[in-house]
Order: C-alpha cells, then structure tokens, then sequence
C-alpha cells in the first residue's frame, strides 16, 4: 500500500507540479536499502513479539519522532500551539473511542 502510494505521488508530482526535485531523489535513492533489507527483518523479528511489545514500541517510536520533529523543524509559538492542540484533540478521540470496546473487536 505505501509503495502504490508512493508511486501515485511521484506520478502526479511528475505531471502536475513539473518534477521531483533531486535532492528528493538521492534521500530516496539512500533510504532504498535500508527499506529493502530491514522491512522484511524487521518483519522477522516482529512476528515474535506479542501485541503489548508492538503497541509499546510504536508508542514510543510515534513520541520520539513528534519530539524530535520539534528539534529539528523549529517551529514557531504558533505552530507548536496548534501541534499541541492537533495532539490533545487526537488523544481524547482515541480516549473515547477506547471506551467503546466493540470498536476494537
């Protein structure tokens, strides 16, 4: 699904917006191997892990990167308001969807 995704952008940044810068290309062409060889080790080592291991560890992947994003990109008091805000309101909606539990099942 990602690559079909991937692909479908490429092919409309290609006609619609001109191209795709090459800077673009080469952090692509650098991520290739790493994307061949570790998704399908990756899926070696995950498949013995239980449910709780894998939630925890997307927990704490999808906390490091938000974190982290707001290191590297700066962003200014609006922006971190409103990432702020976008987080709060993702939050109480799972909250409440949790309280459904025929949801999840």
């Amino acid at each position: 699904l990602m690559a079909v995704n991937s692909i479908i952008g490429c092919l409309l940044k290609q006609s619609i917006h001109g191209g795709i810068h090459v800077d673009a290309v080469n952090y692509w062409l650098v991520c290739l191997p790493i994307v061949i060889f570790g998704a399908p080790l990756g899926a070696l080592f995950i498949v013995q892990k239980s449910k709780k291991y894998i939630i925890g560890l997307l927990q704490v992947s999808i906390v490091l990167q938000f974190l982290l994003s707001w290191i590297i990109l700066e962003l200014d008091f609006v922006l971190k308001i409103w990432s702020i805000f976008l987080i709060l309101i993702g939050l109480v909606s799972f909250y409440l969807l949790s309280l459904r539990k025929s949801v999840f099942k």
